[in-house]
């Protein structure tokens, strides 16, 4: 509209005198920034303030202000590529300042902000760290546990509880379900696990003190112990191969007794648990345990005598070859036992119906103090050696073989022993390693069927 007038060509040299901030930002030494060596296809910083500033001499200045500073940033942050392509990402109003800068930087998110197919929002919440409820529980979850448990943010129930996952009510009944939980049990469980922590601690210890009345009651109203017929016939046949073994020392006193309930301690029968803890009771056990022993040991005197056809009435025995042999003898003995007939077994009983027959006549009295005499002689001369005891009950089994039936019609099977029979070698063993590091005095008191002799 001025055209060429005076008032124009004046205006147009003003305008060419005034630095825009265009013209200003073309003549300035154009550096590239380091932001695109970090990501080529982003603008560099200096672009950020291409924005249309205030007009004037104040709008250059505040331009080159910018721009000098946004190189500065880049200078100073030039290895951080995700600080860098975060700057270059962030619009900042026309009034941005270095200050601006500094603050948005202060508060820079460790992620950059673009979608990225939706893998910033996911890699986002999974290095969130994960609400830990004062209920949650890996244990009680799926196969990885991934439920929360109670949740204390959610909304109470109607009836006044918290809300579970599904997962924790599943995984708790099914757990139930393997204890034998009873349906109304399985429901007291989750109940408590809805409820809040010192409403469910109340609940346990009520639970626990319930509990204790329960045992208290059991105790009170048990009666008490008496040794079952069951434990009596089992003391009993266990008896017999702790007598019949070659490694027994002694058959009166209170060792084979001790041995017997060594025994127990593995083999326990119907005994309750603890007993040994209770004297009074344990007492009772350990008369049973004497008590099979003085029965045994009568039933294979008798079965000895019986062997040789001894007779009360005439105080005479069966001819030598109608006597029963060491095999038949043995066989009478072990019946209704888990033994097996071994030349051991049958060197053993050789030696007391060798010690027998010195005194038939009377039937014997006192044959199981002349036994541990004759074992003691015989120890005492092999001094420690097996292979001296080995040829002496050698020879009595020999002799035995010899003076009664026929020698020459069975023979003794070379088995190995039974398990129940290896077993009390093994505790004989013990006994002895025991008591030979354990000094003791010459007097020993002795209890039931070793004072009846």
């Amino acid at each position: 509209m001025l055209g060429n007038t005076p008032l124009a060509r004046h205006s147009a040299k003003s305008n060419l005198s005034r630095p825009t901030p265009s013209r200003r930002h073309e003549s300035t030494n154009q550096v590239t920034p380091l932001f695109l060596r970090h990501s080529g296809s982003l603008p560099p910083l200096a672009q950020l303030f291409s924005s249309p500033r205030p007009g004037g001499r104040q709008g250059a200045d505040i331009h080159l202000q910018d721009e000098q500073h946004a190189h500065k940033i880049d200078e100073k942050h030039k290895d951080d590529p995700t600080l860098i392509t975060t700057l270059q990402q962030t619009t900042l109003p026309h009034s941005s300042s270095p200050a601006s800068f500094a603050l948005a930087m202060a508060h820079t998110p460790s992620t950059p902000t673009h979608n990225n197919n939706g893998l910033s929002d996911i890699f986002g919440a999974m290095s969130q760290a994960t609400p830990n409820f004062f209920f949650s529980s890996p244990q009680l979850g799926g196969a990885n546990g991934d439920f929360s448990g109670i949740d204390p943010r959610a909304p109470l129930q109607s009836d006044g509880l918290f809300t579970l996952s599904p997962n924790a009510v599943l995984t708790v009944q099914a757990y139930g379900n393997k204890l034998g939980l009873t349906a109304e049990q399985k429901d007291d469980i989750v109940t408590a696990m809805r409820e809040t922590e010192i409403v469910r601690f109340g609940k346990l210890l009520s639970w626990l003190m319930a509990v204790s009345n329960k045992v208290d009651e059991i105790n009170v109203a048990q009666a008490d112990f008496q040794p079952s017929e069951k434990l009596k016939k089992n003391l009993k046949k266990v008896a017999v191969p702790l007598l019949l073994s070659p490694l027994l020392a002694q058959y009166k006193g209170n060792g084979p007794r001790n041995i017997l309930l060594s025994y127990l301690k593995t083999n326990r029968f119907d005994l309750p648990p603890n007993i040994e803890h209770d004297p009074i009771d344990y007492d009772k056990v350990k008369c049973e345990a004497s008590e099979a022993l003085t029965q045994v040991r009568g039933s294979i005197k008798k079965a000895i005598a019986a062997s040789v056809g001894y007779n009360r009435e005439t105080g005479t025995l069966s001819p030598p070859a109608n006597r029963q042999t060491i095999f038949d003898l043995a066989r009478s003995v072990i019946k209704e036992t888990n033994c097996v007939i071994t030349v051991e077994l049958c060197a053993r009983l050789a030696l007391i119906r060798g010690v027998y027959m010195e005194k038939w006549q009377q039937n014997c009295p006192g044959l199981w103090n002349l036994v541990d005499e004759r074992l003691a002689s015989i120890h005492e001369h092999a001094k420690g050696d097996a292979t001296m005891l080995t040829r002496a009950f050698r020879h009595l089994l020999a002799v035995d073989r010899k003076t009664h039936g026929s020698a020459n019609t069975y023979q003794i099977p070379d088995v190995a022993a039974a398990t129940i029979q290896t077993q009390f070698d093994s505790l004989i063993d013990a006994a002895a390693v025991n008591a030979a590091s354990t000094v003791q005095g010459d007097g020993v008191e002795l209890e039931g069927e070793e004072r009846r002799g």
